[in-house]
């Protein structure tokens, strides 16, 4: 989660410390810091210094002296934020630069040799001040980027990163590296792909955070963050195979949910106005609740396959006291069926307790049923009805006890 400031000039570093954290904190964070995880907050320093579409000079060449000072003041005022709110300050992370291969966003968009020293004095000023802070980037748009010569714009920033440290014998690799994977459909096999070509061949690449999964037209659609949830479960387990063959590679980790300001435009305003994301004072996205439940799948994950038009997720908690599945329909179907069966401990009971939470993308709100369920020759089967195509469930099925013995009623 990151907070984002829409002020141009001299008084845009003044307004990011005294109103954007605020408004941060009343919209956003109050309602993070009550789900059952312990959240990360991600700072974009360079929403600090602007884009050029909204006037902001490079921070290159004479800016750079500016451009490190930013950089100062943004880790002093994340700081006070921190004590603000009673957070420690290593649940921030420090993004140095938002999609610098976008023309939009960057000075930079095809130039890496022009980004790295930018980057580098950041990365430095950081470290200087918070040891062990947590150094995101570059958060890129659409995973490695473009090619140019052969090397997309990630695998170009890498391998500077790599020169620099050979040369300098100083670390300058960030602890995370940031992809946007915005889009209807998950692009994550394709970029695990490219990671595990790239790790081969030049060895170890920091931990990989892909966040601004659900794009702006997906809001409102809780089927669509279970794909993309699913997508990043399994992109983990190909991962993790590839470790047990001593292959040096990073984890995959999912951001959980993307927060921040978005132009949204109203009937009769000639200009967008700004709107949180997922997450708003008064209103609550669809997309909002998966994240939610995703957030309490803090177990461990078993391994899944979309089956029969509906994709899931399936997470056992650590004691062994429930199984939770998140799911959702690829396509229009009105209802669905969850069989189940080799659950060892779980349905030795002839019934057991199921938990079912409709999250409802037309009505944009859950509603929950508990129910008692009848086993059957140790399987059971929950029927989902009214579900629409962008619908998902999330179902809790409670551990089952050891059948009694009966009592030995013979006298002797």
């Amino acid at each position: 989660m990151f907070p984002a400031s829409s002020k141009v000039g001299d008084n845009r570093l003044a307004y990011y410390k005294d109103q954007v954290f605020k408004a941060f904190y009343v919209g956003i964070a109050k309602k993070v810091l009550s789900l059952p995880v312990k959240p990360k907050f991600q700072i974009i320093v360079s929403n600090a210094w602007g884009p050029p579409k909204e006037g902001a000079v490079s921070p290159t060449g004479t800016g750079r002296k500016l451009w490190r000072e930013t950089v100062t003041a943004v880790v002093e005022a994340t700081k006070k934020f921190a004590d603000d709110i009673g957070v420690d300050i290593s649940q921030f992370e420090f993004d140095i630069w938002n999609e610098p291969n976008h023309h939009k966003f960057g000075f930079f968009s095809k130039r890496v040799d022009r980004f790295f020293p930018i980057w580098r004095d950041a990365f430095r000023r950081i470290r200087r001040t918070l040891p062990k802070a947590m150094i995101v980037g570059p958060s890129l748009a659409g995973g490695w980027g473009k090619k140019e010569g052969g090397k997309s714009w990630l695998a170009r920033f890498l391998l500077r990163c790599i020169k620099e440290q050979k040369k300098s014998n100083k670390r300058v690799f960030p602890d995370i590296i940031s992809w946007h994977n915005l889009g209807t459909k998950p692009k994550i096999k394709q970029l695990v792909r490219e990671t595990i070509r790239f790790s081969r061949r030049r060895g170890p690449i920091p931990r990989i955070d892909i966040n601004e999964t659900v794009g702006w037209r997906s809001w409102r659609s809780p089927g669509t963050a279970v794909h993309f949830l699913a997508a990043v479960e399994r992109a983990n387990y190909t991962i993790k195979k590839a470790r047990k063959r001593k292959t040096k590679l990073p984890w995959v980790r999912m951001c959980r949910s993307r927060f921040g300001p978005k132009p949204t435009q109203k009937p009769g305003h000639p200009k967008p106005e700004r709107k949180y994301d997922l997450d708003t004072v008064d209103d609550l996205k669809a997309a909002w609740h998966v994240f939610k439940f995703y957030a309490s799948m803090t177990g461990r994950m078993r391994r899944t396959a979309p089956r029969h038009g509906v994709d899931w997720l399936v997470s056992e908690n650590k004691k062994g006291k429930h199984i939770q599945v998140l799911l959702a329909p690829n396509g229009s179907g009105k209802r669905a069926t969850l069989h189940l069966t080799d659950l060892p401990g779980y349905l030795r009971k002839p019934k057991v307790k199921v938990t079912i939470v409709h999250i409802d993308k037309r009505r944009n709100k859950t509603t929950t049923v508990t129910k008692t369920k009848r086993v059957r020759r140790a399987s059971l089967i929950i029927r989902l009805r009214g579900m629409g195509g962008q619908d998902a469930y999330f179902v809790t099925i409670n551990r089952g006890g050891e059948r009694k013995p009966k009592k030995n009623t013979a006298r002797a």
